[in-house]
């Protein structure tokens, strides 16, 4: 092809091209990284759902293991954790009872609060009755292994202020386990998983039961699971 000839054809491409590098930013399609809008945590044959709305809480898991996987509200008159009292709280457990075992199983304790009965958050929040019975130490961890045990996603640091890891070591020799404090601008929510009796610490031996948790924007969430209140007893 001659001199003339390229630089004519060249001519006539330009303004493809320039179409082409300025295309408005507009209409370019971002990648998956950008920031999407959380969907709700929803149910299936496999997996349960608990909400609750006043604590802007949701948390799917697995509802089986060997045996059924169950869920119980807690008595909110005391924290298990705490010297203040939550606004709800769940126990998430094996039921080895069903398969009359009499070990411990593992399972999962969540506690909701309205943050500003709390304010900041620090060791000198757990209850002295915690304290007498655990030895309690702040940890660092990464977002990703905090997300990696308590299911949150990627996406929801963006709305937490903090989270606080714990590590408990009981005095009655029980296996460790990692307590964490999950801040929102409104709520406070305490996610503690306890592992089986045989079991070493969540990073030495795998869960078995996994969840998925959502503390922000859980209006979307749907969940199958009614749970009763506990019974007050009459002193």
């Amino acid at each position: 092809m001659s001199y003339k000839s390229a630089k004519s054809r060249l001519v006539k491409l330009a303004p493809a091209l320039f179409a082409m590098v300025f295309v408005p930013l507009s209409v370019v399609p971002f990648g998956a990284d950008a920031a999407q809008p959380v969907s709700g945590l929803t149910y299936d044959g496999d997996h349960d759902v608990i909400v609750f709305p006043s604590c802007d809480l949701a948390v799917r898991y697995n509802n089986k293991t060997f045996v059924p996987v169950k869920a119980k509200l807690q008595d909110t008159a005391s924290s298990a954790f705490l010297k203040i009292a939550p606004d709800k709280a769940v126990k998430i457990w094996e039921d080895y009872d069903s398969a009359k075992m009499t070990a411990a199983p593992e399972q999962i304790l969540i506690e909701g609060y309205d943050v500003s009965k709390i304010g900041s958050f620090g060791a000198s929040r757990f209850s002295k009755e915690f304290m007498a019975a655990n030895r309690v130490r702040e940890v660092q961890f990464t977002n990703e292994r905090i997300a990696r045990e308590t299911g949150l996603s990627p996406s929801a640091f963006t709305g937490i202020t903090a989270v606080k890891p714990f590590e408990i070591a009981p005095k009655s020799g029980e296996t460790p386990f990692f307590l964490y404090v999950i801040q929102t601008p409104e709520h406070l929510t305490i996610y503690a998983r306890k592992m089986r009796a045989a079991s070493r610490t969540f990073d030495l031996d795998p869960a078995v039961i996994v969840t998925q948790l959502q503390v922000r924007g859980t209006k979307d969430c749907v969940s199958n699971v009614k749970l009763d209140e506990p019974k007050v007893v009459a002193q």
